[in-house]
């Protein structure tokens, strides 16, 4: 199930945001970035995006049967500055690596897209690790495509994927 999140899933939006990044990321990163994602690093950005979310922005977690948080994500108005204004972006989308395939990141993706269109938005971009290629997999099978833009993140080359809403 996804739902709007709540102060009560700090906690488990910082385990699942740290424990994704490590498992997701950083075998793409350059070995001194390995550690740059701590849990408290990771509980200043939850705590200010879940509790004063910026306008257009939600922030969701996916629970399990048992109400335990296994994935978290963020999405809200796209921060690039060559998009169009009616364009928002996923920003973080994190499930734990436990739970992988079992359909959460597919739930929050959906979820996330119903919230930008919700918003008015007509298209939206993410921005994923070049060298992730398990990420990548799962934004295409889902509509997302490249469209060619890229950047430097943490010492790795990041693409931007589109969709529209």
């Amino acid at each position: 199930m996804v739902r709007p999140a709540t102060l009560d899933d700090l906690d488990g939006s910082v385990a699942v945001h740290v424990a994704g990044f490590r498992a997701g990321n950083v075998p793409h990163l350059p070995p001194e970035q390995a550690d740059r994602l701590t849990a408290e690093r990771a509980a200043a950005v939850w705590d200010g995006m879940i509790a004063e979310p910026a306008p257009a922005t939600a922030v969701l977690v996916a629970e399990d049967g048992d109400g335990r948080v296994v994935g978290v994500a963020c999405a809200g108005r796209a921060r690039d500055d060559d998009v169009a204004e009616s364009t928002g972006e996923l920003y973080a989308l994190y499930v734990d690596p436990s739970c992988w395939d079992a359909g959460h990141g597919t739930e929050l993706d959906a979820a996330a897209r119903a919230h930008l269109r919700g918003a008015l938005f007509t298209g939206a971009v993410l921005w994923v690790l070049e060298g992730n290629e398990q990420a990548r997999a799962f934004y295409e099978a889902r509509g997302w495509l490249p469209d060619g833009a890229r950047r430097e993140h943490a010492g790795a080359i990041a693409v931007r994927y589109r969709v529209g809403l």
